[in-house]
Parts: structure tokens; C-alpha cells; sequence
């Protein structure tokens, strides 16, 4: 028995989906605020009376599909981030039935991931954005009723904060974070802050860094499965490396709270901002500030941008020049080109 449904918009300017349930002809009404939740809630709500949609594709798993995808579309966008977001998207749902992904899956992978990667809200919308060719594929194919991605509400550009003025810290400011840092938190804060200064990582590379990434043989660290989705291996600056021999080995990782246990990045960000209150330096600053020391501090002393972009894990030259290509003018030394 089929469904019987109607959206219409109302005068406060949302949305009324409307139908009557076929065995008790009891009417439902819901009200969204935008049309196309209104229109997916509607597809869902006649899907159950259209049990036989998709049958042949429920159990399939996500990889298989994504694989039909690419395979009947010559051209989807999702190719423009198939060498990150493809393989970070099927790592957690490739073995998983696409009947099973469902917003709330979806909801709390995209979470995680921000977390875990430390990856902006604008870059968020953009991953999901080349994802939705992939799910509005399956609907097109009635393999899916409606998209699970497409009824996550993400901000809209306006409402995303604009990034805050860059920080950059003198060399004096940094000394003075150590200090701070190494007599108020030796084994915490003082070896974490010190590896991140001295080799520009991201916080989330340097939290997840376990003792087996470190080869004082070679002199080199390796940041695994970092944000470009590759590893990265970088030199043990002389400090970062007499501080490693020095450090007690409590667990597998190498930064880990006084029990031993990995740093939780929750539990990481509320001491920082305690550790800001107990000693401010006249403006608000973040961990990535340190990464952006790094670079200006790295292309002022002479370094090459090439150079810059391999420490930095950066998978485009342009990112790089984009972030760091221009230096103020008041902060090259000697502007004039002259010798005389």
C-alpha cells in the first residue's frame, strides 16, 4: 500500500510535510526549515511503503558502491578529493553496509575526524561537499531513499568564525612559553611544547607520535597518517632529540599525562587555557601558532619554500605559498637592493 504526501510552505517560512498512514489513516505532520529536509523526510517516510527500493544494493558495502560510482561516472567531483577524503571515508565506513550509514554514523565521524586531524569547519563543508556526489548518486540510483549526509547541518559560511589574526611569536616569546612551561610542567606541557616549536607539526601529529615513530639511529621522527593522508618523516632538531632520551617511557606514546595514559585532546586544550591564564602574554594564542612561528621564523632565516612545505606536510606548494608566501615588509631586514 502506497503513501500519500504533500509538502507546502507555511507562512513563518518553513516547511509542512503531510500525509495520512495508509492503515489507520492517522494524519502526520512535520514542520523543517528548510525544503530539502522536508522533501528527504518525505522519501524516508514513503520508502516504508516502498520496501522493495534498493533491495539488491541494502547489503552492499560502501566500497563496493563507491566503486560502482567511479565506475558509471566518468567525471564526479569526488575524484578532486579522492586522495584524501576517499581513503579516510572508506577506512571507517568501506567495510560497512551502506544501509547502515546513517546521519548519526556520519554526525559523529565528521566530529572525531575534526578532532583528530585538527581540520577547520570550512574544510569539514569541503569534504563533505565532494562526499555528497557520492551519496546523491545513490539516491539517483534509488539505491538510497534520501542522502544520510545531506540531513547533517553544517553552518553556513557566514555563520564560520573568521580565523582569528595569526600569531606570531618572537624568538623571546617562545623562550619565555619554555621557561613557564618547563617549571610549572616538565614532563606535560614542557616536552610537548618544545617538539612542536621545533619541528612546526600539527598538535594532533604530535599528540598521537608513539615511541616507535622516533629512530634516534637515523635522527628522524615519523608523523603517521597525518592530515594529507600520508606519513611524514622529519628530522629530531638537537633540543627535541636531548629531550626524548630524557623522557620517562610510561606507555607506547611518547607524550602521556602523570598516569601514563595518552593525552586526551579535551583534557589537553583545558589546561592549555589554564596554563594561558597563569601566564598571559597579552594576547590569545593557540598551538598552531607555534606551527606558524615555525615558518616565518624558518623563511626569515633564508629557507626555501619547497623546503617548507615538505617539514610542514603541506600535499600542494600553492597551500604553502598561500599561508606563508608573504612576509611583511617591515620584517625583512634589508629591503634595499643595493650595495652602495
Amino acid at each position: 500500500m502506497s503513501l500519500t504526501s504533500s509538502i507546502h510552505k507555511l507562512n513563518c517560512g518553513k516547511f509542512q510535510l503531510s500525509y495520512h498512514l495508509p492503515h489507520s489513516h492517522k494524519r502526520r505532520r512535520f514542520k523543517y526549515k528548510r525544503q530539502e529536509d522536508a522533501k528527504a523526510a518525505q522519501k524516508m517516510a514513503e520508502a516504508k511503503f516502498r520496501p522493495d527500493v534498493g533491495r539488491d544494493y541494502a547489503q552492499h558495502t560502501v566500497k563496493e558502491l563507491m566503486e560502482l560510482h567511479l565506475k558509471k561516472c566518468n567525471y564526479t567531483r569526488i575524484l578532486e578529493g579522492r586522495r584524501v577524503v576517499v581513503p579516510v571515508f572508506l577506512k571507517r565506513f568501506g567495510d560497512v553496509a551502506i544501509e547502515d550509514v546513517t546521519k548519526v554514523e556520519l554526525e559523529k565521524w565528521l566530529h572525531d575526524l575534526q578532532l583528530e586531524r585538527d581540520i577547520s569547519m570550512r574544510t569539514v563543508k569541503g569534504w563533505t561537499g565532494n562526499l555528497n556526489y557520492f551519496f546523491d548518486f545513490l539516491v539517483d540510483e534509488e539505491i538510497l531513499i534520501a542522502s544520510p549526509l545531506r540531513r547533517i547541518k553544517l553552518p553556513s559560511d557566514k555563520s564560520i568564525p573568521k580565523r582569528r589574526t595569526r600569531v606570531i611569536f618572537s624568538e623571546e616569546d617562545l623562550k619565555k612559553i619554555l621557561t613557564e612551561a618547563r617549571a610549572t610542567s616538565p614532563f606535560y606541557f614542557y616536552p610537548s611544547f618544545l617538539t612542536l616549536i621545533h619541528t612546526g607539526a600539527r598538535r594532533a601529529e604530535v599528540l598521537k607520535l608513539k615511541w616507535e615513530d622516533v629512530d634516534f639511529n637515523l635522527g628522524a621522527l615519523r608523523f603517521p597518517s597525518t592530515k594529507n593522508g600520508e606519513d611524514r618523516f622529519v628530522r629530531i632538531p638537537k633540543k627535541v632529540q636531548e629531550m626524548l632520551k630524557k623522557l620517562p617511557r610510561r606507555s607506547p606514546y611518547v607524550f602521556t599525562c602523570e598516569q601514563g595514559l595518552p593525552i586526551g585532546y579535551s583534557q589537553f586544550d583545558w589546561r592549555l587555557k589554564k596554563f594561558q591564564r597563569m601566564f598571559p602574554i597579552g594576547r590569545k594564542w593557540s598551538l598552531h601558532a607555534f606551527r606558524h612561528s615555525f615558518a616565518h621564523a624558518f623563511l626569515k632565516a633564508g629557507g626555501q619554500m619547497y623546503q617548507l612545505q615538505a617539514i610542514l606536510g603541506h600535499r600542494n606548494i600553492d597551500v604553502t605559498i598561500d599561508l606563508y608566501g608573504q612576509l611583511k615588509a617591515v620584517e625583512i631586514e634589508n629591503p634595499s637592493p643595493y650595495k652602495f
